[in-house]
């Protein structure tokens, strides 16, 4: 039986102000009318008033020591997720603004449609894509400010936390006394997130050429943009079928189901369509013991690429259902480099093996293939995309107009083809960082890896791997991603190595 910690007047209104903060955007995903909620548990926990309170949590040690390490990143996540809550405004002003092409008024949300099902289309996909491209970008300098203004918040807010910690307790948190420098052999830095983006992007480079070209070729359509075309190739309708919405969660959850998660996943995590989540993107928001996690599906219906974005929220939520509730919130809410993102990476490439899709989806041998080979080609996409972005914004800029040729060139590298830099500004805003989506994937990829060689091909049907999952899961942000990798003995280059192995 778990104990819940004594919960000091600052940790309290933290977790107050994360709460908050999640429940905004769980009603702004359910209805984007709903962007103008305030924020005033946070606006307390930044005041004059939530600084003592803080304070005096620090001198009277009310936080454990573990979780005091945290508490830094957890008051700079949170600062970003309150300015880019204001951006929610003008993104909902947005989608309630004409788009006027070849003379007929549409609402961004009807363009978006005909994406999601091009089949309905009135309008060449290629005009959809230039009309939306056209409609956002003159709010791209208010997405890269916005980027630049919650990343400011989250740096101050980390350093300002970091300097108020006590000095023995900030050491502390580097764990375990080291050996003095003299008999410590010098350990090379780890590469960071960017510098791993950028061996993603070479490594993929001839494979993503190569099956860009084939998506395009199997493109309906033969003549005009290359970008529609290889949009129809990826989109795939044929293969809806084999990936009805009807009860779509209870059928992608039978993956969770088989490790033994059914238990947790009903008394924790419930499933909803969001009209406000419009592109195939997981949406995954733990608002409290009340509500319990959220896993919502696209209010536009992407036929089997749902399917993906359902998979990948369900992973991401159990994880978030499964932190132990004896952490405060100071180490039980993070995101950014907990496991909980990497763990939806998992469960989203697992629609890409075979074996999977016929094992535990019942698919017979010949649209298992189908279905898996569609999804390592999304996959890769994804994690080119994400990463191209991620490089993109490591590097310094010295103007607005530099970093949105940045961005468009990120686009074409990722894809081989133009996309506007008007989406991918917008990108820099959402609730996961492109640098964030990319470690996601990634850790996802390795995680696989690892628990194969350790659990066999078939370690998705193992109880022990449960054992792993919830051990991972129930430590918070006490444990990254990359630790978990570690902890695996995941091998160097595992997921490049899983993601090639995918495309055959």
């Amino acid at each position: 039986m778990h104990t819940v910690p004594y919960e000091s007047e600052h940790s309290a209104l933290l977790g107050a102000a994360q709460r908050e903060l999640a429940i905004a955007r769980l009603c702004f995903l359910r209805d984007p009318a709903e962007a103008l909620l305030r924020l005033p548990a946070h606006a307390r926990l930044i005041s004059p008033e939530g600084q003592e309170h803080l304070e005096q949590a620090l001198r009277q040690g009310e936080y454990p020591r573990e979780e005091l390490s945290q508490l830094p990143r957890a008051l700079g996540e949170l600062a970003r997720g309150a300015v880019l809550h204001e951006g929610r405004r003008t993104l909902a002003g947005w989608l309630r603004s004409e788009i006027h092409v070849s003379g007929s008024g549409y609402l961004p949300i009807q363009l978006l449609a005909m994406l999601a099902q091009p089949g309905t289309s009135p309008l060449g996909l290629h005009q959809v894509l230039h009309a939306l491209g056209e409609a956002l970008d003159p709010h791209v300098g208010y997405w890269l400010d916005l980027s630049d203004r919650a990343n400011a918040a989250a740096d101050a807010q980390l350093t300002a936390a970091e300097r108020a910690l006590p000095r023995k307790v900030e050491s502390s948190a580097l764990g375990p006394p080291q050996p003095p420098a003299e008999l410590a052999a010098p350990a090379p830095a780890p590469p960071s997130i960017p510098q791993l983006a950028e061996t993603w992007l070479t490594e993929t480079d001839d494979a993503a050429r190569e099956l860009s070209a084939w998506l395009i070729k199997q493109s309906p359509v033969t003549v005009g943009d290359e970008l529609a075309r290889l949009w129809l190739g990826l989109r795939a309708p044929g293969l809806d079928g084999l990936s009805r919405p009807v009860r779509r969660f209870h059928r992608v959850a039978e993956g969770a189901r088989r490790l033994g998660f059914e238990r947790d996943m009903t008394a924790r995590m419930h499933g909803e369509t969001a009209s406000g989540l419009l592109v195939p993107e997981p949406g995954c928001v733990a608002a409290g013991a009340l509500t319990g996690v959220r896993v919502l599906q696209p209010g536009l219906e992407y036929g089997w690429i749902s399917d993906l974005a359902v998979a990948q929220g369900i992973g991401e939520g159990l994880a978030l259902a499964l932190i132990s509730p004896a952490l405060g919130p100071a180490a039980g809410a993070l995101r950014s480099q907990s496991v909980s993102r990497s763990f939806g990476g998992l469960f989203l490439q697992l629609r890409a093996e075979r074996n999977y899709l016929q094992r535990v989806d019942g698919l017979e041998s010949k649209p298992a293939a189908q279905l898996s080979r569609q999804t390592a080609l999304w996959l890769l996409l994804r994690v080119r995309l994400a990463a191209a972005v991620c490089a993109a914004v490591d590097l310094p800029s010295r103007s607005q107009a530099e970093r949105r040729e940045r961005l468009m060139r990120a686009g074409e590298r990722a894809l081989g083809r133009e996309l506007p830099g008007s989406v991918l500004a917008l990108s820099l805003v959402q609730d996961a960082t492109p640098v964030q989506t990319f470690a996601a994937l990634m850790r996802g990829l390795e995680l696989h890896a690892a628990l194969r060689e350790q659990y066999d091909s078939d370690f998705y049907m193992n109880p022990r791997v449960s054992e792993v999952v919830r051990g991972a899961a129930a430590r918070g942000s006490l444990l990254t991603a990359a630790e978990l990798a570690t902890e695996l003995r995941a091998a160097p280059r595992a997921g490049i190595k899983r993601m090639l192995e995918l495309l055959g």
